[in-house]
């Protein structure tokens, strides 16, 4: 969703599905589900824990602190 592109790197879909094939209870389905899930979208109940610990690191080269390293969990064995 960040990368951009220029109007030339963009192609027109093409389709070959006309408004006659498309299934109409499939798509009252579909309608009730977006209904049901639709809402309000707070992007602020979210964090980029990504992005806060690379500012954490930016911030602490930028003062010449000592970058520590994060210990990672291992993750747990697959079961089969």
């Amino acid at each position: 969703m960040i990368t951009l592109r220029t109007a030339d790197e963009v192609r027109r879909v093409e389709s070959n599905v006309s408004k006659a094939e498309v299934d109409p209870e499939a798509v009252a389905i579909a309608r009730i589900i977006i209904e049901r899930r639709a809402g309000h979208f707070d992007p602020a109940t979210f964090r980029d824990r990504y992005q806060d610990a690379l500012r954490e690191l930016i911030e602490a080269k930028m003062r010449g602190l000592p970058v520590r390293v994060k210990s990672v969990a291992a993750p747990n064995p697959a079961v089969i």
